[in-house]
């Protein structure tokens, strides 16, 4: 299901290259914590590199808000080996699981990440994505508070349509409609 109520969170901790810096978590967890607030029990899909960062966001959200991720795809436990180099010798896997996040992530309905192939990636797959997405190394992107009051106002729009929708009477189908 597409645009499902969930937030993708693209968290690469163990590389970055072309001399872009490297954030930590911390830059993260304010975004989901405020998805939470926002949208409490809906689930958050974490895609990252690093093995250690699903028991600190778990430790930071609301026990009632599920944490999806890829199962068994392999994570470096280390901030000096990245993924990549872990599976020097399997690109495939490690193109599968990398295309298997890409296309979970595009599902959601909003998304935080860094500058990343990965990133434009899902965007280009879900082009909606690109206004109800946070960069955390894009200075202009809005703060985890005004992301939460968007979260909520985009959340609360849809919830109105859906609504709107349900009263709306079927068009008798045996009469032509004109266009004026």
């Amino acid at each position: 299901q597409k645009h499902k109520h969930c937030l993708a969170m693209h968290i690469r901790l163990t590389d970055k290259a072309s001399g872009r810096e490297k954030k930590g978590l911390e830059a993260y967890l304010p975004y989901a914590i405020a998805y939470a607030n926002a949208a409490p029990h809906k689930p958050v899909y974490i895609a990252t590199d690093d093995a250690r960062v699903m028991q600190r966001i778990r430790t930071a959200l609301p026990n009632t808000t599920p944490l999806l991720f890829q199962q068994g795809a392999l994570r470096s436990e280390s901030d000096t080996v990245p993924t990549f180099q872990l599976l020097e010798q399997d690109k495939h896997r490690s193109n599968t699981e990398a295309l298997v996040e890409i296309y979970a992530m595009a599902k959601c309905g909003f998304f935080v990440h860094g500058y990343s192939g990965m990133a434009e990636a899902v965007i280009y797959i879900q082009p909606l994505l690109h206004n109800r997405s946070i960069n955390i190394d894009d200075p202009d992107s809005p703060g985890p508070a005004i992301f939460e009051k968007n979260v909520q106002r985009t959340l609360q729009l849809e919830a109105e349509l859906v609504l709107r929708m349900k009263d709306r009477k079927p068009k008798n189908k045996t009469q032509p409609q004109t266009y004026e």
